[in-house]
């Protein structure tokens, strides 16, 4: 069993993230915290939809102007947020430290 095509184990490895980032979060506050919520919230919300669509109904086919299509693009959007949000907060803690 491959875990890369499990959609499930996907769903919780993003769900474990997102439960810690708002514990950053909510442990430390700031932008940089809250772009990784907002990114690992991202990350979810695609890969649910992903598992969704692809898996459960592989009949349904993503068009343009659909709600799926949609909200795709979104979470695709706000995924951009974690990679921000790590280097932000990386920054910040070497910063720190100096």
């Amino acid at each position: 069993m491959n875990v890369v095509y499990v959609p499930y184990i996907q769903v919780a490895v993003w769900v474990v993230g997102t439960v810690g980032a708002v514990l950053l979060f909510r442990r430390f506050g700031g932008a940089a915290p809250l772009l990784l919520v907002i990114g690992t919230v991202g990350f979810l919300v695609w890969q649910v939809v992903d598992s969704i669509i692809v898996y459960q109904s592989p009949e349904v086919v993503l068009r343009h102007g659909t709600v799926f299509n949609a909200i795709d693009h979104i979470d695709r959007l706000a995924a951009m947020c974690l990679p921000i949000g790590l280097v932000w907060l990386g920054v910040r803690v070497t910063r720190a430290r100096i």
